[in-house]
């Protein structure tokens, strides 16, 4: 599993682990609760919530925790980790040709 966790680092290019302590797993959306959240009409209220949804979502797509796991998109690889106990303590991601700075 843990190889499989490196293929994912490098094909989605997380850029950051993410706190697994505070790691909630998303829990599956039933069709009456998106109907109850439709049904609210307050223009103000959804562009503030669709500001901060859209924040959370670019941040959670650099942690590696939220993002969708490579090789089963239905799981995360936050509670991938959960389920094995892997920790991630560190990683680091290099591109071929990838400027690393000078070399004084």
């Amino acid at each position: 599993m843990a190889r499989q966790i490196c293929q994912h680092i490098i094909g989605l290019n997380p850029q950051r682990i993410g706190d697994l302590d505070k790691f909630v797993p998303p829990t599956p959306v039933s069709s009456d609760e998106v109907d109850d959240v439709e049904a609210i009409d307050d223009d103000d209220n959804d562009a503030r919530v669709a500001e901060m949804d859209q924040k959370k979502e670019s941040n959670q797509h650099e942690e590696l925790i939220h993002q969708d796991f490579l090789l089963n998109s239905d799981l995360k690889v936050g509670q991938i980790l959960l389920d094995t106990g892997i920790r991630v303590k560190a990683f680091a991601r290099f591109q071929l040709g990838q400027d690393l700075g000078d070399e004084d």
